[in-house]
């Protein structure tokens, strides 16, 4: 099993346990039709599906990304101004329509709503798309944005 079946097995989302997901998360457990709806999206590897139809998800690495915060008095996004970061960007990932939008870019490689809340069952659950590699990890914003999520969705019984 698995950390997130796991945690479904347990109620853990039921009980309003919060999760934080980053980056390679996304492309997770392409089969597993709920996972999409854990995460609040999904990256699809073309691969793993039997349609020669469907329009797969794309990356680009070393990309300078542009990074606008939005909404600001959001919780996760308190205290965070607009920042640059290096960085690998996803594009073409598909996103359910009621995530709560916290970071965004315009950079023609990447999906234009880079970070998201959202809740799953009781659970307050938070994605961020950046995070690929060492200089993602060590810029400041990027941290702050992390330990906001984690503070976030730690809290209970609070609204989102």
């Amino acid at each position: 099993k698995n950390e997130v079946s796991v945690a479904m097995d347990k109620g853990l989302f039921d009980k309003g346990q919060g999760v934080v997901y980053l980056h390679h998360a996304l492309a997770a457990y392409q089969h597993w039709d709920e996972y999409i709806n854990i995460v609040g999206g999904q990256y699809i590897e073309t691969a793993f599906f039997d349609d020669p139809e469907m329009k797969g998800s794309t990356y680009k690495e070393d990309i300078n990304i542009d990074v606008k915060v939005d909404p600001a008095e959001h919780p996760v996004t308190r205290g965070i101004s607009d920042f640059a970061i290096y960085d690998e960007g996803y594009n073409y990932i598909k996103i359910i329509p009621s995530i709560t939008p916290l970071l965004t870019t315009k950079h023609p490689d990447c999906t234009h709503t880079i970070a998201w809340a959202h809740k799953y069952k009781k659970s307050r659950i938070v994605y961020i798309l950046l995070g690929h590699g060492p200089e993602a990890h060590e810029h400041p914003m990027f941290r702050e944005i992390v330990r906001n999520a984690i503070i976030w969705v730690g809290e209970k019984n609070a609204d989102m």
